[in-house]
């Protein structure tokens, strides 16, 4: 069976609770943590970044969990979704940044023609793998 490999950002008490809930999922890996401050992770497992950008262009990843304050995950959405991984995100796209992340996704799914073609996909969109993570945009 193929793992899904699995990468967080932030590990306070949500990241750590997603942490935790993960390792027990048998087609799950998580692969790589990010964190601003890399000495918060020590007793973790796995490649550690302390910048999102790196870890989503690390090549280590499938998906990415986003934990952080909800005001920064827009921007690690859009990272992610920019390098084909897919995003999970508890917080509203709509409420902060729909435009600028359904824009990314109608470019990821319907690219310019000769464009490559990314392995995210948007809701209602489906995928040949198992795909267990989505960014769910209204009004796209």
């Amino acid at each position: 069976m193929h793992k899904i490999r699995l990468g967080i950002v932030g590990l306070g008490i949500m990241g750590r609770r997603y942490y935790a809930m993960l390792r027990t999922l048998a087609g799950v890996e998580v692969t790589a943590l990010c964190v601003r401050h890399l000495d918060t992770i020590d007793d973790l497992p796995g490649a550690k970044f302390a910048d999102y950008r790196k870890l989503c262009a690390s090549g280590q990843i499938d998906a990415v969990i986003i934990a952080t304050p909800h005001y920064s995950h827009p921007q690690v959405a859009i990272e992610a979704l920019h390098h084909g991984i897919q995003a999970y995100s508890a917080v509203s796209a709509v409420c902060i940044g729909s435009s600028r992340i359904g824009s990314v996704l109608r470019r990821t799914i319907n690219p310019a023609p000769g464009a490559p073609r990314g392995k995210a996909r948007g809701a209602g969109c489906s995928s040949t793998s198992v795909r267990i993570i989505s960014i769910c945009c209204n009004g796209l």
